[in-house]
């Protein structure tokens, strides 16, 4: 639709050539810059996807873990989840995930007892169907700074998965 009002406009011929080399120049960065923003849009979307693919399919195996090797037999054991997904060796994402937008790399950047907990907890609640008791932010830091986590193996290790001071601790990385 630009174009073709540029076209019109431009047929004026008591228009100056300059004036029709900058509407004809606008137009053109106008198009460059919406065909950058829709790609750059798209790449995002993509890493989005991308990154929940690999983060559920690491949070359903934790789950299933934790449900098959009888870890959650009573019902009310805390859980503590620890590190992000990201720094496992079975995240796997293309190209187009680490070229993408900060904001839109899914399962990064998930510092600190409150943001890891709940991210967590939206996994397993929301895509895996689970409703698990989660340990309080004191908990997951008295956890993190005890001698038994330091010397834990994480993810995908089947000893990512211990029991430390009561609570059942998954260790998805080292950070």
């Amino acid at each position: 639709m630009l174009i073709i009002y540029s076209v019109a406009v431009s047929e004026n011929t008591h228009e100056k050539w300059y004036y029709k080399t900058i509407r004809y120049l606008m137009v053109c960065l106008g198009s460059a810059w919406t065909w950058a923003s829709g790609y750059t849009v798209f790449g995002d979307q993509m890493a989005m996807q991308e990154g929940r693919t690999a983060v559920l399919r690491i949070a359903d195996d934790i789950t299933s873990r934790l449900l098959d090797n009888g870890w959650l037999d009573s019902g009310d054991e805390k859980v503590v989840f620890t590190g992000e997904p990201v720094n496992t060796p079975y995240f796997k994402v293309s190209p187009v995930y680490e070229n993408a937008n900060t904001y839109a790399r899914f399962g990064t950047d998930w510092g600190g007892a409150s943001n890891v907990t709940d991210s967590w907890k939206g996994m397993t609640e929301v895509y895996c169907g689970i409703n698990l008791n989660y340990g309080s932010s004191e908990e997951f830091d008295n956890v993190i700074n005890s001698k038994e986590y330091s010397e834990m193996p994480s993810y995908p290790s089947k000893k990512c998965i211990q029991k430390i001071d009561g609570i059942v601790v998954v260790k998805i990385s080292e950070q």
